[in-house]
């Protein structure tokens, strides 16, 4: 993989990616797949017994145009994605660590894919389209030439031997640093369910965070209404933008794009005790 020198005199100037730096990336997809599928495992047993799907479409945060289709699928369908959705979280993740250019490939055509159907089924916001920027590091240069039908750019390597060992000891001194701070969240993923960190830090930077989302999923939707009254008698609903509410309007594709206060409206009804203290909703 190559990519143009910033620090050159010629735009058309192309160096290596340093392996340190491709192989922390992968690794970074690995945390985030790998998080998410332990969060799951962790969060109940409704994705244990495959039922978490038979009820995701329905009370996700933000359903969009073809939740109500994918949430009317058979009981089995929904049983086989929630397996699915382990399997990719929890097994396929290894193969990034796996340095063969095919099971790279493979493993990011599989988490590529099911990162846009979860784009086509929920709106999730940017979340998985961030989530596919990493996965582009399964692939190397050929591959994008043979896709896209490319020309490929020679790489070359500029600068006197002193430049160079001072760039090959920056990126040993990357690769160790990540490895040292990787410490403490392989020591979580094999933590308790009381203990385990679903997100967070490890360190004062920020710069090794654990990841992971929906380890439960609410069997029922509830729905805060908001109103208000100038007399006490004649209340006034007031409607949201993407908030589920009027039951004659059909939600939409959103994703990327993020409403912030629809979202928190879901996560105040779903999980109150959260937002119990807060005086914007409770």
């Amino acid at each position: 993989m190559t990519t143009t020198s910033p620090f050159s005199d010629f735009a058309t100037t192309m160096v290596d990616v340093p392996m340190e730096l491709i192989w922390s990336i992968r690794w970074f997809l690995f945390r985030i797949m790998f998080g998410a599928g332990l969060t799951k495992l962790k969060g109940g047993k409704i994705w244990k017994d495959l039922s978490a799907m038979c009820y995701f479409y329905e009370t996700q945060p933000i359903p969009n145009t073809f939740s109500r289709c994918f949430h009317w699928a058979p009981s089995w369908w929904h049983n086989f994605e929630t397996a699915a959705s382990l399997v990719l979280e929890m097994v396929v993740p290894w193969c990034l660590l796996i340095p063969f250019r095919q099971t790279l490939m493979m493993s990011g055509i599989l988490l590529a894919a099911f990162q846009m159907m979860l784009i086509i089924s929920a709106n999730l916001s940017y979340l998985n389209w961030l989530t596919i920027l990493p996965i582009l590091f399964c692939f190397d240069d050929d591959f994008f030439v043979v896709t896209f039908n490319l020309s490929p750019m020679p790489s070359t390597k500029r600068g006197d031997e002193f430049s160079n060992l001072f760039n090959a000891s920056c990126h040993i001194l990357l690769g160790v640093s990540i490895a040292i701070l990787s410490v403490p969240h392989v020591r979580n993923f094999f933590a308790s369910s009381s203990s385990y960190k679903m997100i967070g830090s490890f360190d004062s930077f920020h710069i090794m965070n654990a990841f992971g989302a929906f380890g439960s999923v609410s069997e029922e939707r509830i729905e805060l209404i908001v109103t208000s009254s100038l007399d006490g008698k004649l209340w006034k609903e007031y409607e949201f933008i993407v908030k589920p509410g009027n039951t004659q309007r059909s939600p939409g594709l959103l994703s990327p794009y993020h409403y912030r206060l629809d979202w928190q409206m879901w996560i105040a009804a779903q999980y109150p005790t959260i937002y119990a203290s807060s005086p914007w909703m409770y």
